[in-house]
């Protein structure tokens, strides 16, 4: 329901039960039985009383996950458990930096949920002498086709209501979030680590930034004027709302995983939003492919990176082909899809 998730948004407290006949539990149990390896990105549950949070697939398969598998030898193969966690496991840290070492001081009741199946996993992993590899992946949020800032503006080009997650990331300074296509390559890059895998990996790219800035781009992408008339109708939000803290999440075990396990894919795809959303807006035909154009914005990006650009900014050309920085080295032209039109991209110094 969101485009750039990075903590826990409550959403699991809409998840449908599957009620399937004993046949299909059958079948899924036989299945689960023969994996070597096993993904699990099933979302908290509420517990059946009504009352707290559960993990469903742990109470479901731990047991029958905790044993090696034979394979058609008759070898035994350690099983792979790599659980989809999040990066709200680590709470509010007042904006600074944190990596898989820091301390996980999730507030809201799905966060302290993940960063508890956590623990219930590698405690499995612990016991089950070398039979079973469990690795967390800490998701910050995910974006790509049909989830992400783009469709922001959209939806609120037809005055769509935000939910009380969108508002209360609104106000925030940080988002770490990751292309769906990085979150995939480093799971795979993972599972073919197998058990030189690490057991626990932030799954975010180089640059936390504000939702605000992430919806702002994407309306520079999308030709929007810059009036406030895309902005999300504005709504209270609760303490609880606004309760899941501030924090910059590193990449670094995850890059170093790419590199060394990710096959022809050893680095980020998409370091940061910019370029995930140029690439999605380019999918969509919002704007053209031009490999110039790619190339000379991400030779700008390590310095955006580095502080050196306070911003990526871009404004529409005037009918005479002029604007305010139609005289810097750090501008570049891009043309738009049909219509002929040219937009001027250029980094702001601080």
């Amino acid at each position: 329901d969101d485009d750039d998730d990075d903590d826990d948004d409550d959403g699991a407290a809409t998840t449908t039960t599957w009620r399937g006949t004993r046949g299909d539990v059958e079948a899924i149990e036989a299945m689960v039985e023969r994996a070597t390896y096993v993904i699990v990105a099933v979302p908290p549950t509420r517990a059946e009383t009504g009352e707290g949070w559960r993990d469903p697939v742990y109470d479901a398969f731990a047991r029958t996950l905790s044993k090696a598998r034979a394979d058609e030898a008759g070898r035994r193969r350690t099983r792979f458990v790599g659980y989809c966690s999040t990066t709200a496991v680590y709470g509010d840290h007042e904006g600074r930096w944190v990596d898989e070492t820091s301390a996980r001081r999730a507030a809201s009741g799905t966060a302290k949920t993940r960063r508890d199946a956590e623990e219930r996993w590698s405690a499995l992993a612990a016991a089950a002498n070398g039979e079973l590899k469990v690795v967390s992946y800490r998701l910050g949020g995910i974006y790509g086709p049909g989830r992400n800032a783009l469709e922001t503006v959209k939806r609120r080009a037809t005055g769509e209501s935000e939910s009380a997650s969108q508002r209360a990331r609104a106000s925030r300074a940080y988002t770490s979030r990751v292309h769906v296509r990085d979150a995939v390559n480093l799971i795979a890059a993972t599972m073919r680590a197998g058990e030189a895998a690490s057991d626990a990996y932030n799954v975010v790219d180089d640059f936390p930034m504000s939702r605000r800035d992430a919806v702002a781009f994407a309306e520079r992408l999308m030709g929007v004027a810059r009036d406030g008339a895309s902005e999300a109708p504005a709504a209270p939000v609760t303490r609880e709302e606004s309760s899941r803290g501030e924090k910059r999440v590193k990449n670094d075990r995850m890059k170093r995983a790419l590199e060394r396990f990710g096959g022809e894919r050893k680095c980020l795809e998409f370091p940061s939003a910019y370029q995930g959303l140029r690439e999605l807006a380019v999918d969509e035909g919002i704007v053209q492919r031009d490999d110039a154009f790619a190339k000379w914005f991400d030779e700008r990006f390590s310095k955006l990176l580095a502080g050196e650009y306070a911003d990526v900014r871009f404004e529409q050309r005037g009918d005479d082909g002029a604007d305010a920085s139609s005289n810097r080295d750090d501008a570049r032209e891009m043309p738009r899809p049909e219509s002929g039109e040219s937009s001027r991209w250029f980094c702001e110094f601080s």
